[in-house]
């Protein structure tokens, strides 16, 4: 009952999900967080794992090991926005190594020949990425007023309202980012190695 009032107060009395008792669970403060708990034995995914790990895992970087680590736990799942996410950030690296360094270059970029070569070599690294590490591509939110309020709540540009809003749709709890992003959110564990 108290995920409901929560929620009809964020969202200013708009209409009410049909049918999708995942929705009830709202924007969550310390009440909210308890109950989310006893729902955890029903999430069908343990992590989420966020571009950045991707991309670590993909290039050196300082997180790499540790990416290696998070891509070898299992029940992991990711959605279409982090995997689009990946992809322009994977893109964006192999055009660099290419000369193209900001985003008006790489937009003009992968309109050449060799920029939608690259392109589909970054949709292909990421995309197998995905398949080789056993990562679950979930469903994603998409009641755009859920959105909205948890971009209110937790201060989250769209991207990552959408990947909260997801992980409250599946019940996942925990988060693998290298990202400040989603710290202080309660019910979001962020997991760095």
């Amino acid at each position: 009952m108290e995920l409901e009032l929560l929620r009809r107060e964020l969202l200013k009395e708009k209409k009410r999900p049909k049918g999708d008792f995942r929705k009830l669970r709202g924007i969550l403060g310390k009440a909210e967080f308890e109950e989310l708990k006893a729902y955890e034995l029903e999430a069908e995914f343990g992590d989420y794992v966020d571009a950045n790990v991707m991309y670590s895992y993909l290039f050196e970087t300082p997180m790499s090991e540790s990416a290696e680590r998070i891509l070898g736990y299992p029940d992991k799942a990711i959605s279409r926005t982090t995997i689009n996410k990946a992809v322009y950030v994977t893109f964006r690296r192999l055009a660099r190594d290419r000369g193209i360094t900001n985003i008006y270059d790489a937009e003009v970029f992968a309109k050449s020949r060799e920029g939608r070569l690259v392109l589909k070599r970054a949709y292909s690294l990421v995309l197998e990425l995905v398949n080789l590490s056993g990562v679950e591509i979930i469903e994603e939110e998409n009641d755009i007023e859920t959105i909205i309020a948890v971009s209110e709540k937790f201060g989250l540009l769209p991207n990552g309202a959408i990947i909260v809003a997801t992980c409250l749709k599946h019940g996942i709890t925990e988060i693998a980012t290298f990202d400040k992003d989603f710290e202080g959110i309660q019910f979001l564990k962020v997991i760095r190695s």
